[in-house]
């Protein structure tokens, strides 16, 4: 996933963890194969830096229940 903020602060990260866990929870329940490691490109000025994700079941947890909050918030 690539993003272009100015400046990465750790609410963005945890922000940007969670979609990541969105598109990996999408993935593999279409039957994809994945690894469990994945990264996050911060594009800034004049570089790239690269953020490790690791797909861990708190990750996992924590997508369930984003997902059952907006469940009831509809």
């Amino acid at each position: 996933d690539f993003k272009t903020y100015k400046v990465f602060t750790k609410e963005l990260l945890e922000k940007s963890k969670l979609q990541i866990i969105a598109y990996y929870w999408l993935l593999k329940n279409n039957n994809y194969e994945l690894s469990n490691i994945h990264f996050i490109c911060w594009v800034k000025e004049n570089n790239i830096e690269l953020i490790k994700v690791e797909i861990t079941n708190e990750l996992l947890i924590e997508w369930e229940k984003a997902i059952w909050t907006w469940k009831e918030l509809k």
